[in-house]
């Protein structure tokens, strides 16, 4: 009886979430209806590749709207017909870049024409097309929207799909693709991210569509959207709602296992990788592995979207990190940073800055109100180098450098966080005592005294009385200060598998031992299993374990495998409260940010990049949803 209630009570909900006067989605296409107006109008000025249009945002037209520039030819009476029929030349399409009140400039994107390519010197050999840009004139015509849009939504809930496709197409503005075929067209086409302009173009391209909607929720309270210009790939609106109560019954009401990790997953539908055709032929004899049966998702960690960022990611930060008091996701490739926002829907790349040689660990603290940055690196000869500063206008501006030390910060959750710091041998990552330096000579002051043995530098933290750490078993485990001893050791294990970093340079001409020994002799491995974090006034703790799955390729093995793990830290105890399970690929950093878990995650390369480039890794910024 209970069971057959709660029935009635979902079928309710949903019918009545159906026929409530203004729900989020009426609201969602009412604001994707008011950004559509059709606008005409003439062409005032031409300068190089921009034009001046005589209608502006008063008129009805926005930032990234698209405009069709045309020229009229005149016009002739047929025959049959006392009607006289206007004859217009196509000119070139425009993205309109800034707005006034009557006016708009706009940018000529693409024109009207293509015109075969030829290879060179063998003219009757075609080679793909390219764009005539058309040149438009003072006094030409433009038209921006028109009667109807053909669109693409793309959302991980079939729910919001169908719900939203109704309230499009009950407008009678709008024909919404299917969404077999753009996941057909996603797949078919690589694309990994729907949030690059090039992509949604790509895309738009491919499935004829006017528009592009992404669609997701945020902790189940919001509806997130944004809606794309599929001609140039410009965000057009972008926004988040509040779901009503009655929807979110309907959302909550739905079982998780009916959307399957194949499901529309914005920037990340195909969860494993398209074989090359050397790749397809090697795997029909079963020589060519690079995954076992695992995915990137599982059934507790929905993987969203990830962001191709290259290879060789050698640190991985999540937290302060500039001026701006807010969160920054940091990557370093060598000497390359890259800073990043986390958008929920996206990763925003915000700037790059260059610093140091091979960058090997960042962490920051708040000192005094000024947000420090402390960056371990090695220079050219292997040595330690590393630099305290800050960041300014999306630069690095060292404080002090050539540091001949490991550096990070310690008790930072404390009103006075120190820096602490290490040296290496030329055998050894880590050598010798810890020491506590001066935050205003930056020399040692003290030996940082330690009543436990942590397996690396980078992998022990204080919370008031407790110091969280690894010790040389790979066990994670609590020393609680005030009493003197150590209080819990979880039965996981963490760590293995880290990923090697190039220490010393290699001299190939002189040896006769094959590239990759050399190279394995040259690294080293900078242990870093654990992150700790405070979230809403709770301390938490990401540890993270790579291991090796039954299996062989061609190339090498892999740590093709690993296994995420959260808990948070309670009076003086770990409470577990989430497991990722395991998940196909090799992680290299990650954090916690809400319901999210942030990371860089390498996974191997094709045949190509292995045995032509050797590349065995290439690295994603992933986001991957916790599900409880």
């Amino acid at each position: 009886m209970k069971k057959f209630l709660s029935i009635l009570i979902v079928i309710f909900v949903f019918g009545f979430s159906q026929t409530s006067k203004a729900d989020v989605f009426d609201n969602l296409t009412e604001q994707i209806m008011s950004k559509l107006h059709i606008v005409n109008g003439k062409v005032i000025a031409v300068n190089g590749n921009k034009v001046e249009l005589n209608k502006g945002e008063l008129d009805g037209l926005s930032r990234n709207y698209f405009v069709y520039i045309y020229r009229n030819l005149g016009s002739f009476v047929p025959l049959n017909s006392d009607k006289p029929v206007q004859l217009k030349e196509g000119i070139a399409y425009a993205n309109v870049v800034k707005t006034f009140e009557h006016k708009a400039i706009a940018v000529i994107t693409q024109g009207v024409e293509r015109e075969k390519k030829y290879l060179i010197g063998l003219g009757i050999i075609p080679n793909g097309e390219k764009e005539i840009i058309g040149k438009p004139k003072v006094g030409d015509y433009f038209t921006s929207g028109k009667a109807s849009y053909t669109v693409a939504i793309i959302t991980r809930n079939p729910y919001i799909y169908k719900t939203l496709k109704s309230k499009l197409e009950q407008t009678n503005r709008f024909f919404v693709i299917g969404e077999d075929r753009v996941q057909i067209a996603i797949v078919n086409n690589r694309i990994n991210s729907l949030y690059e302009k090039t992509a949604i173009k790509r895309l738009a391209n491919v499935l004829s569509a006017d528009l592009i909607i992404t669609v997701s929720t945020i902790r189940d309270k919001d509806l997130k959207f944004k809606l794309y210009n599929g001609y140039s790939g410009n965000v057009m609106l972008a926004n988040s709602l509040a779901i009503d109560k009655e929807t979110q019954l309907v959302l909550n009401s739905q079982p998780i296992q009916t959307i399957p990790p194949e499901n529309l997953v914005a920037s990340n539908l195909r969860l494993r990788p398209k074989l090359t055709f050397w790749e397809s032929i090697l795997n029909r004899f079963g020589l060519y592995s690079p995954y076992t049966g695992l995915q990137m998702s599982s059934s507790t960690y929905k993987v969203v979207f990830y962001k191709p960022i290259g290879y060789g990611t050698t640190a991985f930060y999540y937290g302060l990190f500039d001026s701006d008091n807010s969160s920054k996701v940091v990557i370093t490739q060598g000497s390359k940073i890259e800073v990043y926002r986390f958008q929920w829907d996206s990763f925003e790349k915000l700037y790059d800055l260059s610093y140091g040689y091979n960058i090997i660990n960042i962490d920051s603290a708040k000192i005094n109100g000024k947000t420090l940055i402390a960056i371990s690196n090695f220079n050219r000869y292997g040595a330690l180098s590393s630099a305290v500063g800050y960041i300014k206008d999306k630069r690095f501006v060292p404080i002090v450098e050539d540091l001949p030390y490991h550096i990070r910060f310690y008790n930072k959750f404390s009103n006075h966080p120190i820096l602490i710091a290490q040296k290496a041998s030329v055998s050894k990552p880590f050598y010798g005592p810890i020491y506590e330096l001066s935050l205003n000579t930056f020399k040692p002051v003290s030996e940082l005294k330690l009543p436990i043995q942590p397996d690396s530098f980078y992998e022990f933290f204080k919370v008031k009385n407790d110091i969280v750490f690894i010790n040389k078993f790979k066990q994670l485990e609590v020393y609680n200060t005030a009493l003197g001893k150590v209080v819990q050791t979880t039965s996981y294990g963490f760590g293995q598998g880290e990923r090697l970093i190039q220490r010393y340079p290699v001299d190939i001409e002189n040896n006769e031992e094959p590239v990759e020994e050399l190279y394995r002799k040259a690294s080293v491995e900078i242990p870093k299993a654990i992150r700790i974090q405070k979230e809403n006034g709770k301390i938490y703790l990401l540890g993270l374990r790579n291991y090796m799955s039954n299996h062989i390729t061609i190339a090498k093995q892999h740590y093709n495998a690993y296994n995420l793990k959260l808990f948070e830290l309670v009076n003086g105890k770990l409470k577990f409260i989430w497991s990722s399970g395991d998940v196909s690929g090799r992680i290299v950093g990650c954090a916690k940010d809400g319901d999210y878990v942030l990371s860089v995650i390498g996974v191997p390369t094709g045949f190509f990049d292995r045995f032509i480039r050797g590349i065995y890794e290439t690295d994603r910024l992933t986001a991957a949803r916790i599900e409880y």
